[in-house]
């Protein structure tokens, strides 16, 4: 019985020092700005970030993209990205507009 629990515990001490080392090793991620122009979208917003083992993904306005294609699709002059955009410009304008023609109205 005492040969069992030294063995068990050797066995657990093994497999926590095991753990330990296995799980240490960190891979390190440098991110640098993307060095060119993905369709619409500008390099100076496109951060690129890679880890020692080679994969990257990408960020774009806040948002992780893991593969170029998935970026250049985003940057596609249609894309919804875009559309969101002149959505948001109209908005504006349309309020601009309706505030001018408050202002025309109480005035006249």
């Amino acid at each position: 019985m005492k040969k069992n629990m030294k063995r068990v515990g050797f066995l657990s001490l093994g497999l926590l020092l095991t753990a330990l080392v296995a799980c240490s090793e960190d891979t390190k991620e440098s991110c640098d700005r993307f060095d060119r122009d993905v369709a619409s979208c500008s390099a100076d917003d496109i951060t690129a970030c890679c880890d020692d083992g080679g994969s990257c993904y990408y960020v774009y306005k806040g948002k992780e993209y893991s593969d170029v294609n998935d970026l250049a699709a985003v940057c596609q002059s249609g894309s919804a990205m875009h559309i969101e955009d002149i959505a948001l410009q109209l908005d504006n304008f349309t309020l601009q507009l309706i505030e001018e023609a408050r202002t025309a109205a109480l005035c006249n």
